[in-house]
This record gives C-alpha cells, structure tokens and sequence, in this order.
C-alpha cells in the first residue's frame, strides 16, 4: 500500500484530528498528540504533503547528529507558507481547547501562544523553515533522488542547492514549557540541471504503522459554517504537471 500524497491547497485543517497526548516512556521529557486526517467518519489517512522547492541554507554534509537544519522559502510560495501558518493556529487553538481533557487543568490561549514554537521564521531574506535533520535516518540512504529519478547520496546536496521534500505531518510534540509541529521528512528531491515533471509516488515508503485506536479530538473549528473542501484524492495529483523549469545554468 502507498500513501497518497497531498497537495497543500487542498488540505483541509477540519479534518485534522489530533490523539490524546501520551508519553513514549514513563522517563520521557515530552508526550506527543499524534494526527489524522479525516476523510470520513471510518476512514483516515496520514497527513503526507511535497513542499514547493526550498533553498538548503545549510551544508548536510558535515552534520552527523540530529539537528535542526534551514530551509529557504521562495516568497512566492505564499500557499505554502500559508499551510503552515494554518497548522501553527490550528495547534495553537487544540492545546488551549483541549487542555482540561489532556492536562487536567485549562491553559490560557495566549499562555499557549506564548509557548508555542512555530517551525517557520522569517528574517531579512524571507521565510525560513526549521525541520529536525537526523542523518542516522533510512531515510537519508535510500530516499533520495535527484530530477532523472537516480538515487543519490546526501553528500550530492550542497549548500544554497534546491530541493522538494515529502513530509509527513505527525501532529504536536508537546513539553512542560513548549510545544512544537512534528513535520517528519521522508523523501527528498535534489533538483538539479532541467527537472523533469514525474510521479515520485512510486517511490514512496510502505504504509507500516499501527492501528493503536487512539481517541481524537476533532478540530476547535468543526462548528465553521464553511463548507467542506472538496477533495478527489484518488485522482489527485502528485506534482505540478507543469513544473517551472530551470536553465541549466541557473544561480542558485
């Protein structure tokens, strides 16, 4: 089975449901409120998107333990930018909404706003986003490509390059004084020479997590009056069937 992956204009923050937080262990610093997204009542999928092309402001090469890495978001990428925006408030609003159910105890919406630590930044250049960067991962092996579909390695990604990047959006990893998005990624795209236009779903990870039927709660915003945005995910496309193309000796 392969997830289908979604574009970020379609995505619906209604139909994100989040769990009960719980702690991995008994000694963990954090308890995590996992995700889904709710295409129906009984039926629920992972919440996998593909970002625009993002600039590393970094250089992976020399990174050999799980950090924070930069990267640039062209300014004109504003529904991109707007998704995020989008699930910072929606996990703005569910930590203080359901905080009696998962606390014991109501947190003040600005108290929660106050912790909160969104993944996009901006400063003099434009948006920046902040992903966690682990080069012990598979991912980082085996799933990296470049834009004639070759498997390459990270070392091949140089600093100021451009990339596209499969994430998966886990849900809200949540501290005693801060809380932040878990974006995980799962495939990369090194974009390189004259990018071809293709399905890079057929490269995608198996679907191997397991149904521990947790609760969810639905969104803070379910009682919107706004319809439902109509999603034909089947037939939903994985790229932009007309991507921009860049010269071969294109400034990056």
């Amino acid at each position: 089975m392969k997830y289908t992956i979604l574009k970020c204009k379609y995505i619906d923050q209604r139909r994100i449901k989040y769990a009960h937080p719980v702690k991995e262990s008994d000694d963990s610093e954090y308890c995590t409120s996992k995700c889904k997204y709710e295409l129906a009542p009984e039926y629920s999928i992972p919440l996998i998107f593909e970002s625009p092309r993002l600039k590393v402001l970094d250089d992976l090469s020399n990174i050999n333990e799980p950090c924070i890495i930069n990267l640039g978001i062209d300014k004109k990428d504003k529904t991109f930018i707007n998704f995020i925006k989008k699930i910072d408030k929606l996990n703005i609003n569910s930590i203080h909404t359901y905080s009696n159910e998962w606390f014991n105890r109501e947190i003040p919406l600005n108290a929660v706003d106050t912790l909160y630590n969104s993944p996009l930044n901006i400063n003099k250049n434009g948006f920046i986003l902040k992903v966690k960067y682990d080069p012990s991962k598979e991912i980082f092996n085996n799933g990296i490509y470049n834009s004639y579909k070759e498997n390459i390695n990270i070392s091949d990604i140089k600093k100021n390059d451009k990339i596209r990047i499969i994430f998966l959006y886990n849900g809200i990893k949540i501290y005693n004084v801060h809380a932040l998005p878990i974006f995980e990624i799962k495939q990369i795209k090194h974009i390189c020479g004259k990018p071809q236009s293709y399905n890079i779903s057929q490269y995608i990870i198996n679907n191997e997590n397991k149904n521990l039927n947790p609760t969810y709660y639905p969104c803070p915003d379910d009682n919107d009056n706004d319809s439902d945005i109509e999603i034909d995910l089947l037939n939903e496309e994985v790229v932009e069937q007309n991507e921009e193309v860049v010269e071969q000796n294109e400034e990056v």
